[in-house]
């Protein structure tokens, strides 16, 4: 945010850090997840402050609920003794890869239905669901929160560089698959 104020914009590796990389590329790893996404999603979340609290009350770098965090927890036999644990950075990315793994698996694969469902929830994006294929950019457009519009472009976007800042190819083209019903 700092950068941002000083016009450091074109200084990507201040401005899109690649914090708790340890953390992320071992449960994007373990997950099979793409680390860019997991630094996308985190960036988005948190801007990598682990301390944060959302007036909402989502916790920690990846913004987790404390009820869905518990149900995380639950579904992958941990325990969770404290919402102080969700700031923890380990743990939290730990239970945000998950519950983003579930959310991937649950709309059969789909990054973008995912990512707006970690922000809108699972039970919205399916009645967002188009009667008809539709390429993603154009479903995008289609979501009517728009709180959840931006943060799906700001996720897309965050990834992309994130991608760059990893080395890795920027064929964005397996993220905007179309949406369908069976999706």
């Amino acid at each position: 945010m700092a950068s941002s104020k000083a016009q450091y914009q074109g200084d990507l590796p201040v401005r899109f850090p690649l914090a708790y990389q340890q953390n992320i590329f071992s449960m994007a790893k373990k997950l099979k997840l793409d680390p860019a996404w997991l630094f996308a999603i985190t960036r988005q979340e948190s801007a990598f402050k682990s301390d944060v609290r959302s007036p909402a009350g989502a916790l920690g770098l990846m913004q987790l609920m404390p009820r869905t965090a518990q149900h995380i927890a639950k579904k992958n036999r941990m325990a969770i003794r404290s919402d102080k644990q969700l700031i923890e950075p380990a743990f939290n990315i730990q239970l945000g890869s998950q519950y983003l793994r579930s959310l991937y698996e649950d709309l059969d694969g789909h990054t973008i239905l995912a990512t707006a469902a970690y922000n809108a929830g699972p039970s919205r994006i399916r009645q967002w669901l188009p009667e008809k294929p539709l390429d993603a950019d154009a479903w995008i457009e289609t979501i009517p929160y728009q709180e959840t519009r931006h943060y799906v472009k700001n996720v897309i976007t965050y990834y992309s560089i994130y991608r760059e800042l990893l080395g890795q190819p920027h064929d964005l083209s397996p993220l905007l698959a179309n949406v369908d019903l069976e999706s």
